[in-house]
């Protein structure tokens, strides 16, 4: 299986151990090739931008020392391009954490926040959870369709809107990507359309 079908668990954190337990964890768990530390915010998204079409998880320290990106503005570019990737927010100082800072992850979707100083035990079933949700989403499994088209059928028209405006399927993963209402609706409509093929299959289940 190719390294884009497996998932991806990338951290960005400019003080993170390459031996710490977590991390080696991780990397028993989803194959080395598939994590990857990043000290640098500049360099993770660069990563993550290039390759949007890998199942990730990413992992990003609130305080990125130095950095000129904190780990806020990292998450709020991350969004501005994707609503697929799924973002764990890592702090040492978890607890006191404003409320400021709360609304903003929770507003950029964040799907956890977990304290680095914790142990292992508590933090890997975490990340395993949001890693094993990424199979689940219909978001994920619609832009893993679109991803198996060759880069010309992608390009061609593939929908009509109702006001006429063809929509090929390159366009339809940016509208998924940003969550778009047109990307929220179409996937809405496929969902709908699944639920109404199972239950008319339900006899051959």
């Amino acid at each position: 299986m190719s390294i884009d079908n497996q998932p991806q668990v990338i951290l960005i954190d400019d003080n993170y151990p390459d031996d710490d337990y977590l991390l080696i964890a991780l990397r028993e768990k989803y194959g080395d090739e598939n994590v990857k530390l990043f000290s640098t915010a500049e360099l993770g998204m660069e990563y993550v931008f290039a390759h949007l079409s890998n199942k990730m998880v990413v992992l990003i320290d609130m305080n990125l020392g130095n950095n000129r990106d904190k780990g806020d503005i990292v998450l709020k570019k991350i969004r501005e391009r994707t609503s697929l990737v799924s973002v764990i927010m890592m702090s040492a100082n978890l607890p006191v954490l404003s409320n400021e800072e709360l609304r903003r992850f929770i507003n950029h979707h964040a799907v956890a926040a977990i304290n680095s100083n914790d142990s292992v035990s508590v933090n890997l079933p975490i990340i395993e959870d949001t890693v094993n949700q990424l199979s689940l989403r219909v978001d994920c499994a619609l832009e893993e369709w679109i991803l198996r088209h060759s880069p010309t059928d992608r390009e061609k028209p593939y929908l009509v809107t109702r006001s006429g405006e063809q929509i090929t399927l390159n366009q339809l993963l940016i509208e998924i990507r940003l969550n778009t209402p047109f990307g929220i609706r179409t996937q809405q409509n496929i969902l709908n359309l699944s639920v109404e093929l199972l239950a008319r299959q339900k006899e051959k289940l």
